[in-house]
């Protein structure tokens, strides 16, 4: 599979955008970390900063996405955001309560595992056709598949 130079510039377009909220997630959590917000807590608050950057970035700049209404788009993000979200706790949960790692060093944790999947969703589903369009296709490809049989 040949990847051509727009999808190439996307992806590291992505990674930057995604850098920069991660940057601004680390961040947070850290600081709040350290004012004695609870780990849990300093998460979700990056989190939610950290996506929100990340949304706006990636729909005006990134894939300038405008096909879609921004309610859509946005609609689509938040359930890529909490599938996403519900990894990222399970993740720093395990790294906190079994690994032992500090709050800072398991939400590290949670970054190999977690971008893959955003970059792929968000490409393809929020600021693609949207999860709707995707399922309805995916739908009339089996109706179709299974009259042919």
């Amino acid at each position: 599979m040949r990847i051509d130079a727009r999808e190439r510039l996307l992806f590291a377009r992505y990674a930057v955008i995604g850098a920069s909220g991660v940057g601004i997630y680390l961040g947070l959590v850290w600081v709040l970390a350290r004012i004695g917000w609870p780990p849990l807590a300093a998460t979700i608050a990056g989190y939610l900063v950290g996506a929100s950057w990340q949304f706006l970035l990636n729909r005006y700049y990134n894939f300038r996405a405008y096909d879609r209404h921004v309610a859509h788009q946005a609609s689509s993000y938040l359930v890529v955001m909490i599938v996403n979200f519900g990894l990222t706790v399970a993740v720093v949960a395990f790294g906190i309560h079994v690994l032992r790692l500090s709050t800072f060093a398991a939400n590290l944790l949670q970054l190999p595992v977690t971008f893959p999947i955003a970059y792929l969703a968000n490409r393809h589903l929020t600021f693609g056709p949207g999860i709707i369009a995707r399922l309805r296709g995916l739908m009339r490809r089996d109706a179709e598949g299974g009259e042919r049989r």
